[in-house]
């Protein structure tokens, strides 16, 4: 088991970046052919998000993820996004295309990873829920399976709510206009609502706390799903939006990942 921690200059944000990186011990594997060295192992990948607020280093420093990751031949990624809602940003930085293809790129070329999409996958909280999703559903040529923990899913009606604080900020982010687009993920849902479509989208798994402020939400995208009949796991726990409940969850995210 390795971590790493990783500063580079991102030409798509143009600025320097940072994410920290999690590698499985090395194993080596049998090349075949007598007398030559064996191969390095190559693994699949979790890009885990995190939360509004938060940065690369907050998954390392609020949870015991090293220690759960010990177990999995899985390289885990967890990248700096800021308050960018994985989008590319009206007015701003452009952390969608960052996240979705040059970090990727990045991490093919520097760790012995296993490129395609059936060794992609996301996951995040809050902020990196919503994000998780929305990358799974808008690229789902890309991702095998995404997991969110009690999902920001944000809808039009509460960004624009005279109540909500940080309307201002989410109009720079996204526009004018949020439903119906390609960041609304219950718009990007109803794209997979026939059958032929169904059968390119990831795995999804969704999770929330029972006193989670963002249970409404999440409640409201479980039976969107339903309606639409696109399979998904959905789990309610005990537990509000906070770190005890997804220092306990992010191990359903490792076992979901890495299961078959």
């Amino acid at each position: 088991m390795a971590f790493f921690q990783c500063n580079y200059y991102s030409d798509v944000l143009r600025t320097t970046t940072a994410m920290n990186v999690i590698l499985p011990s090395p194993v080596p594997t049998p090349s075949g052919i007598p007398g030559t060295k064996t191969k390095q192992a190559k693994y699949p990948v979790l890009y885990l998000l995190h939360g509004l607020g938060d940065d690369h280093n907050t998954w390392i420093q609020r949870t015991s993820i090293i220690r759960y990751a010990e177990k999995y031949p899985l390289i885990i990624v967890m990248p700096s996004a800021g308050r960018g809602w994985y989008t590319d940003a009206e007015q701003g930085y452009k952390y969608e295309t960052s996240i979705v293809k040059e970090l990727p790129d990045l991490v093919e070329r520097f760790f012995p990873v296993v490129k395609g999409r059936k060794a992609r996958f996301l996951a995040g909280l809050s902020m990196g829920g919503y994000g998780a999703i929305k990358l799974a559903l808008k690229y789902p040529a890309r991702y095998a399976k995404a997991v969110s923990h009690s999902g920001g899913f944000l809808t039009e009606s509460w960004m624009k709510d005279a109540e909500n604080e940080n309307r201002d900020e989410y109009s720079r982010i996204f526009g004018n206009k949020f439903k119906g687009s390609d960041n609304d993920i219950f718009h990007l849902a109803r794209k997979y609502a026939n059958g032929k479509n169904k059968a390119k989208l990831p795995k999804l798994r969704l999770d929330c706390g029972r006193d989670d402020f963002c249970l409404e939400v999440n409640e409201f995208f479980h039976k969107h799903l339903t309606r639409l009949k696109i399979p998904h796991e959905y789990e309610l726990h005990s537990g509000e939006h906070e770190w005890g409940y997804w220092e306990l969850h992010v191990r359903d995210t490792l076992h979901f990942i890495m299961k078959k």
